[in-house]
């Protein structure tokens, strides 16, 4: 599904996005951020529609949808019926391209679990194009009063109210790389390969860090927390390096020393 999604924004062909998605996460988001930013210097109109239901979708999945400046709003309804589709749809003056299925907008719905949806690309006379706008017609007019238009307001109310989780939240519940089957189960289920990311799906993550203060005689020091949490979005990487000379045995090609560190060579 990402594969096809980032093929569909590359191709330039079309001058619309209208994506109608139930859950989302921060990293399946982020991964479309550079094609979204594209597809807008493209003048691409891009819609996007995302469901807030049982805890699917995280606080920081919309702050970054918010910030792709586009038309972009939430469906949720105090009734128990939930907002489930997952519709992605490009379209130009003549032909148009949807996915239908099982893909959330998260890198497990995308590129992860196994999922199934049916690709159709046609010309506009089809009658699934039709269909399409006629059974959405409400919605995709905004006219549904359950849909509320994002904004940074709304997000905070959400989340201050516990209905929104956090991308740490969103993720231990239906992201987990743990092992479904109990080591104790009586029958032992084989596992099977997980797809690695495709060609160009580059998401970003939240990483929840512990911290503990140096032991120091400094009361101001001391007063501070043991350990403390906070997220960082772009990509790290930590290594420990024991005392003495041993600092000078640490070594990275040179490529992960200029691009990932931003560093220069000859500059220690």
């Amino acid at each position: 599904m990402g594969k096809e999604l980032i093929q569909l924004f590359n191709s330039h062909r079309y001058k619309s996005f209208t994506c109608l998605v139930a859950f989302a996460s921060y990293g399946g988001v982020t991964a479309l951020t550079p094609y979204i930013a594209d597809a807008k210097k493209h003048n691409m109109q891009i819609k996007i529609i995302l469901g807030i239901d049982q805890e699917g979708t995280s606080k920081e999945a919309l702050e970054e949808v918010l910030s792709w400046g586009v038309d972009a709003k939430i469906y949720h309804t105090s009734s128990a019926n939930i907002f489930h589709p997952k519709v992605y749809l490009f379209e130009n003056e003549d032909i148009f391209s949807i996915i239908v299925g099982s893909n959330n907008l998260t890198i497990p719905g995308m590129v992860k679990n196994i999922e199934c949806s049916l690709f159709i690309k046609d010309i506009k006379s089809n009658p699934v194009h039709s269909g399409f706008y006629k059974y959405w017609k409400n919605i995709l007019d905004a006219s549904d009063a359950n849909l509320y238009t994002l904004s940074k307001k709304l997000i905070k109310q959400m989340y201050d109210d516990a209905i929104l989780p956090s991308e740490i939240a969103r993720a231990a519940k239906y992201d987990t790389d743990v092992e479904i089957t109990p080591k104790n189960a009586n029958h032992k289920f084989k596992k099977s390969q997980i797809q690695a990311n495709p060609e160009g799906f580059i998401p970003k993550r939240l990483v929840r860090v512990k911290r503990t203060p140096p032991k120091t005689n400094n009361e101001n020091v001391k007063s501070l927390p043991l350990e403390e949490t906070w997220y960082i979005k772009d990509q790290v990487l930590i290594t420990e390096i024991g005392g003495g000379p041993r600092w000078k045995q640490v070594n990275f090609p040179i490529n992960i020393f200029e691009n990932f560190f931003g560093a220069k060579r000859g500059n220690n």
